[in-house]
């Protein structure tokens, strides 16, 4: 709706609001909030709990690629390696683990 209202460039600005602005604060002080009024004790500290949040890392990881200006084509191929076949192998392995 805001392509067709104002163009394409209202379509970029949405997604940057989106990826700059409102994920990284539901990433951060959201899971800063949940820890802190949730029902257990968290002893380690907060930069480690930020740490262990892996659309951060994928946040991260897009912006550098992004300021690398690496092809589009490269920034791909991670994750289809890791979606098709890292991913299957790790919970065929989990799977047999646990069975």
């Amino acid at each position: 709706m805001l392509e067709h209202t104002f163009g394409s460039w209202a379509r970029s600005i949405a997604i940057q609001y989106d990826l700059f602005a409102c994920t990284p604060l539901l990433l951060s002080v959201g899971i800063l909030l949940a820890r802190n009024y949730g029902n257990h004790e968290e002893t380690e500290p907060v930069w480690q709990t930020l740490l262990k949040v892996p659309p951060l890392w994928a946040a991260l990881a897009a912006i550098g690629l992004n300021l690398g200006e690496v092809a589009v084509f490269f920034k791909v191929v991670p994750v289809l390696l890791i979606q098709l076949a890292l991913m299957p192998l790790l919970v065929w392995g989990w799977a047999e683990l646990s069975a």
